[in-house]
């Protein structure tokens, strides 16, 4: 039976129809149409019962209708007699983004037809409409964050050395409920699982795209499997380069300082040689090593993507904080790269990796669930960018992370266009407008199949290692390694842009990942560490 039960309507004794009672019938104790009967449930449900015509039992609650949402059976309760539709398409009344597989209602007294994206978005429109008590709302806890780094964020900025006062721009966002870090919780160790996808699969990405960087994607043969250095003669051929050796150590010095020390993590990127470093990066290394200025007169004014390549582990440890997240992914690309498109690409980068250990697949598959995930990492960099001083290297005209985010990527959603069509619009080198926009886009074109998104980013991208490192990472906070890991691709699932699509990619599907990745087991026991370890108010940092 629908939703594992029995109790709907096809089998309630108030159900009156002629002949069939799978077709649309009327609930006799109700007086409401009902279109689809054994998808159909209220809570005065009765099977057996005689004599019904004596007897007429109180009224209660609401009648529901089912849907799959969020990967299992819902029950989603009727407005009156007004009957939800799932899995429909439309425009969402109270988001505006268009949904191909949210919920349609029809008011019977108006005639008026409204949609809605999500099922949560609907319950908590219905709530307000019939004046429910309660708070649907986030729980926003009040935090005094990490005293010590709030201060340097306010001494820097009134000093002249922040490009902008970022924490006070862009929309404040909360997480609905914590994430857990000890190994007791029920939950942890699915969240450990998608904490070694966030690492190890962002390694994998970077190790694959590594032999591609900075070549033309359309003058190429492409990527198959990894391929050593060149002058390679044993261990690992899957090597990883600086975007997995800065996350790394970001990583290291969050955990070794309990939060975001900026100047033990300059010390740290200074400390060992950096492979395949980038410009802004080098600059950084003479200016904090060779020259000897403070950490916070070392970055770059440089909108490349070093500082969002790295910035995973902020949204991991700070998992639980936005406030605290937003803070840090500011401060951590600042040690690098002082320019504002920097700032806004390191939060972004930070944000969508806690919202993705939050979620399954179910909850971004669909065209209105991906929107509404763009237009929330578009809203919290919301004017932290200067616009007037970026523009598209394909046509120079003006744009911003947020604009290509919220707006840009929604609208080629909707009509599929595929990664390498996106790429021709919007670039993908070292330039962050490029990189990370594109990186998105090839996870969100096929969010349930990471042979995909692997093989979209590497050989769709000129930057291939870094976009391939920050898709990769996307994929594996989504649906964590063992699943990324796994090479069957009758296992993986299609969604929204991708449902058509043969199976095959480029990729060798009878090699392991894992086996070839240089410095797996360090990366997970680091992926491990981060899992017990999140920021927690009154640390010391």
């Amino acid at each position: 039976m629908p939703n594992g039960g029995s109790d709907n309507c096809g089998n309630c004794v108030w159900n009156k129809t002629e002949g069939d009672r799978t077709r649309p019938c009327s609930c006799e104790l109700r007086g409401a149409r009902v279109t689809n009967p054994f998808w159909t449930y209220c809570d005065n449900f009765e099977e057996d019962r005689l004599g019904t015509g004596k007897y007429r039992p109180f009224v209660r609650g609401p009648i529901y209708s089912s849907g799959i949402f969020q990967g299992w059976y819902t029950r989603i309760p009727w407005l009156g007699n007004n009957e939800p539709q799932t899995h429909t398409s439309g425009i969402c009344r109270v988001t505006g983004v268009k949904f191909s597989k949210g919920i349609t209602l029809a008011i019977q007294e108006t005639g008026e037809v409204l949609g809605f994206a999500s099922n949560d978005i609907y319950c908590h429109w219905l709530e307000a409409r019939l004046g429910a008590s309660g708070d649907s709302q986030p729980v926003i806890r009040q935090s005094s964050g990490d005293k010590a780094l709030h201060g340097a964020y306010s001494d820097l900025f009134h000093q002249g050395y922040l490009c902008c006062d970022y924490m006070h721009l862009g929309m404040d966002k909360h997480f609905d409920f914590d994430l857990p870090s000890a190994a007791n919780d029920g939950d942890f160790w699915k969240l450990r699982d998608k904490i070694r996808g966030a690492i190890i699969c962002g390694a994998i990405g970077d190790a694959m795209g590594r032999q591609v960087e900075s070549q033309d994607p359309n003058g190429r043969l492409p990527v198959s499997w990894y391929a050593p250095w060149r002058g390679w003669t044993s261990g690992p051929t899957g090597t990883i380069t600086d975007d997995t050796q800065l996350t790394w150590w970001l990583a290291d010095s969050l955990l070794a300082k309990g939060g975001l020390d900026p100047d033990d993590l300059a010390r740290r990127f200074t400390a060992e040689r950096i492979r395949g470093i980038g410009q802004a990066t080098r600059e950084f290394v003479r200016n904090y090593k060779d020259k000897r200025l403070p950490w916070y007169q070392s970055g770059i004014q440089s909108s490349g993507n070093g500082a969002s390549m790295r910035a995973a582990p902020v949204g991991i440890f700070f998992r639980n904080d936005f406030d605290e997240l937003k803070l840090a992914a500011g401060m951590q690309a600042m040690v690098t790269h002082s320019d504002s498109m920097a700032i806004a690409s390191s939060i972004v980068m930070a944000y969508a990796t806690a919202k993705l250990l939050r979620m399954d697949l179910h909850q971004i598959d669909d065209l209105g669930t991906m929107t509404l995930f763009c237009r929330d990492l578009a809203e919290s960099i919301a004017g932290i960018e200067d616009g007037s001083g970026y523009e598209t290297r394909n046509g120079g005209k003006p744009a911003t992370l947020a604009q290509r985010i919220g707006q840009e990527i929604p609208n080629y959603l909707e009509v599929k266009a595929t990664p390498a069509e996106v790429q021709k619009a919007f670039w993908s080198g070292a330039y962050v407008l490029e990189s990370l926009p594109f990186a998105l886009y090839c996870f969100l074109y096929s969010p349930g199949h990471f042979d995909r998104v692997l093989s979209h980013a590497v050989n769709e991208s000129r930057d291939a290692d870094t976009v391939a490192a920050m898709a990769g990472t996307l994929c594996g906070a989504l649906n964590g390694l063992t699943c990324n890991a796994d090479r069957r691709y009758w296992l993986k699932r299609k969604c929204y842009c991708d449902q058509d699509l043969w199976p095959a990619t480029p990729l060798d599907d009878s090699k392991d990942y894992l086996e070839e990745l240089e410095f797996r087991e360090e990366l997970l026991c680091l992926a491990d560490r981060l899992a017990v370890r999140a920021w927690s108010e009154g640390e010391p940092s």
